[in-house]
């Protein structure tokens, strides 16, 4: 339960309210987005229990075992593939980048100094090193090591829900009004976005967002194999999801309450100086380690992930290949290989994104350009893989109800489960389009604005929604289309 709490809870929920009541504009439409994100998740981890219990061995790879034991073949391969050599390499990478950029946040309370780009790119590799080896070597360490960090995210946890409340006592009334978001299709200074057109929509939008936030909690499953008694494995996990959006929950209702913007920043802002700078100080520090608890969390989840994976005589070929080039027979240890591999090659492209979208962010007094650039390129892709690993966990919920895996009662969360999970995914996808389209419309109408500024970013939204989601769905394609050959 401790490990998915501490896989689960990092950065983002401590600043995706500024998102979420940009999309909304209002306090309650947030917080019904919160409820209905978080309710799915309730669901979810409702319906896992069932689920872990049919899975046996399988749930030592968390959620391709699930996928693996209810879905066909095809559907088993995609994500396999899509999980081992795309998502846990880059989300782990994307996890330590986020964490040095709040280490930076910590440092900027004192100091305008920034660090250099190049700085935090070397110090988020060697954490995300640091920790795939220490926590695979030794699965205890990583449990150790998972519990001081669960203590730690607390600080900022209990700021957040008090801080806020404290906040909104004091003054009377929320720090947030009731913001405009329905622009006029025509607004002549950025291109219109399906997110605008009504609020509603926007709680619709919100929910993918929110999604990411609980994104790593399967990352507890890395310990099946290492449990004694295993009934209590799945009461574990279903515990840990529960707890985990309760807390969010009263985070979100502290910080929308409380903060101007929605964001952790604004309340530390609302602090006396000296007071302020201190206790800001310590809770972004803390906001650091709450990240690094994730990045933890998903490297004892790969250790175990990898080791079943190379078991499998159906194993993914670019792995095989990668096993013998290294030479290296111990299956837990090429799981660090393997991710640093991956990494490597998705920093470097990271780089280059970020090279030719500098000039679109300006330089703040915390983050340089390319810092800033780079980002906002991994925000890009993190939110695809966040939300195609929620779609793999629909689908595996779909095929166990064919397979009559629920009884009535957990049924129907499973049902309300998969329509949350399918509408909030479909809109994501409907939108990356709607938004393609309008600005093509406002760079033909605007022909001097900057190709990179709307155009460039809406299509690598769909170019990456393309290339992660073709990973997922091209074994199954392919299988559809020799049968019929």
């Amino acid at each position: 339960m401790l490990l998915t709490v501490g896989s689960t809870v990092g950065a983002g929920i401590f600043f995706k309210n500024g998102t979420i009541l940009g999309n909304t504009g209002s306090i309650t439409l947030s917080l019904i987005s919160w409820v209905i994100a978080a309710f799915a998740i309730f669901c979810i981890g409702m319906t896992l229990s069932e689920i872990i219990k049919k899975s046996g061995d399988a749930n030592s790879m968390g959620t391709i075992g699930w996928i693996k034991t209810f879905c066909n073949t095809s559907i088993y391969r995609g994500f396999r593939n899509f999980m081992s050599c795309l998502y846990l390499p880059t989300t782990s990478w994307f996890m330590a980048f986020y964490a040095t950029m709040s280490l930076q946040d910590s440092i900027s309370v004192y100091t305008n100094f920034q660090i250099p780009w190049w700085v935090i790119i070397t110090i988020a590799f060697f954490i995300m090193v640091y920790f795939y080896y220490l926590s695979i070597a030794n699965k205890r360490v990583g449990v150790i090591q998972n519990n001081i960090m669960v203590f730690i995210k607390f600080i900022p946890i209990l700021f957040s829900i008090f801080g806020g409340l404290i906040i909104y006592a004091y003054l009377g009334e929320p720090q947030n009004p009731v913001l405009k978001v329905c622009n006029a299709i025509s607004s002549s200074d950025k291109p219109m976005t399906l997110t605008k057109l009504t609020p509603f929509l926007g709680v619709i939008a919100s929910i993918p967002a929110i999604f990411f936030a609980f994104d790593g909690f399967y990352a507890s499953s890395g310990l099946y194999s290492d449990l004694k008694d295993k009934k209590y494995f799945s009461t574990g996990i279903s515990l840990g999801i529960i707890i985990t959006a309760i807390v969010y929950l009263l985070i979100s209702l502290g910080l929308l309450l409380g903060a101007k913007d929605g964001n952790i920043t604004s309340v530390l802002s609302s602090m006396p100086t000296n007071v302020g700078k201190a206790i800001s100080f310590i809770v972004e520090f803390c906001i650091f380690w709450a990240v690094l608890g994730i990045i933890n969390g998903f490297a004892i989840y790969s250790g175990d992930f990898y080791k079943s994976l190379f078991k499998d005589k159906d194993t993914n070929k670019l792995l095989v290949y990668i096993k013998k080039k290294f030479n290296i027979e111990d299956r837990r240890m090429l799981a660090l290989v393997i991710t640093v591999f991956f990494a490597i090659t998705f920093v470097l492209l990271t780089i280059c994104g970020s090279f030719y979208f500098h000039n679109l962010y300006d330089s703040t007094e915390y983050y340089d350009r390319i810092s800033k650039s780079i980002y906002q390129f991994c925000d890009i892709v993190s939110n695809w893989t966040s939300l195609i690993v929620f779609v793999g966990i629909g689908i595996t919920l779909f095929c166990a109800i064919f397979k009559k895996v629920f009884n009535n009662k957990v049924l129907w969360l499973a049902v309300i489960a998969i329509l949350i999970i399918t509408i909030s995914s479909v809109y994501e996808i409907t939108s990356s389009f709607f938004n393609f389209g309008t600005a093509i419309d406002f760079q033909i109408k605007n022909p001097n604005t900057s190709l990179i500024e709307y155009l460039i970013p809406s299509i690598l939204q769909i170019v990456f929604l393309f290339l992660l989601s073709g990973v997922c769905f091209a074994p199954y394609i392919k299988s559809k289309v020799l049968r019929k050959i």
